[in-house]
């Protein structure tokens, strides 16, 4: 295998991160690699024929950062997955949220070598607790359906943003919680970690229960059908990377 020399730089500044901005590696062909060979365990988990659109990373996230709550492009981002590569030095578990379609909070904690499925222009989802110490590593990769016209589907549709946007009424007392949006992402700053939903959320914590396995809200366990076998994917990667 060819080693690939990559240099670190910062992630572009945006407000949907907060805190230290993070460390960015390029590795354009191991993620051309990644959202290919990967492809067949996107559509056994979603059950739709899918067209890949990228894979970006390393985003290597630093002590004191967070991510708020947000949604990802529905042009293109439908079927999505984070892999978590490595994290070092955490004092304490660093979970993403996911608000899935049955109005659980999801709270999971990822180890190394976790892959973690969701529907991410659908779920809203972030890290609004703030990391305490250490890195934290992962690779994200979306697909769309072969059917998605991903040309027709605007901005309009992604936020939603109704036309009285621009008049404002007192908050009453006593109501739902303020909401902040920054950029294309949210906070609620009067609950703590700036969101109220944390109150009650389901914990899910890996490592996963192996290949091919996952893990549901819930904690129930299936098995992807009709994937490669484990042993394919090393024998392939060696021969390509």
């Amino acid at each position: 295998m060819e080693k690939q020399k990559v240099n670190p730089t910062y992630e572009h500044r945006t407000g949907v991160i907060d805190g230290k901005r993070p460390y960015f590696i390029k590795q354009p062909r191991l993620n051309d690699y990644i959202v290919k060979a990967l492809l067949p365990l996107h559509e056994a988990w979603s059950g739709v024929k899918l067209i890949p659109n990228n894979a970006y990373g390393l985003r290597v996230y630093r002590d004191g950062s967070n991510l708020n709550m947000h949604v990802d492009k529905t042009s293109t981002h439908i079927i999505s997955s984070i892999l978590h590569v490595d994290h070092e030095g955490n004092n304490e578990p660093w979970p993403i949220i996911i608000e899935d379609f049955q109005g659980n909070t999801n709270e999971v904690n990822l180890e190394s070598g976790d892959m973690l499925f969701y529907e991410s222009s659908k779920c809203m989802h972030g890290r609004p607790k703030r990391m305490n110490g250490g890195w934290y590593s992962s690779i994200f990769i979306h697909y769309h359906p072969e059917d998605w016209n991903a040309e027709k589907v605007t901005m309009d549709n992604h936020y939603r943003i109704p036309s009285s946007w621009d008049q404002y009424s007192p908050r009453k007392a006593g109501g739902v919680e303020n909401l902040t949006v920054i950029e294309s992402s949210f906070k609620e700053p009067d609950c703590e970690y700036e969101w109220c939903a944390l109150r009650k959320t389901v914990v899910l914590s890996g490592p996963a229960p192996g290949y091919g396995k996952v893990m549901s809200t819930g904690g129930a366990v299936t098995e992807l059908e009709n994937i490669p076998t484990e042993d394919s994917f090393y024998a392939e990667s060696t021969n390509t990377l």
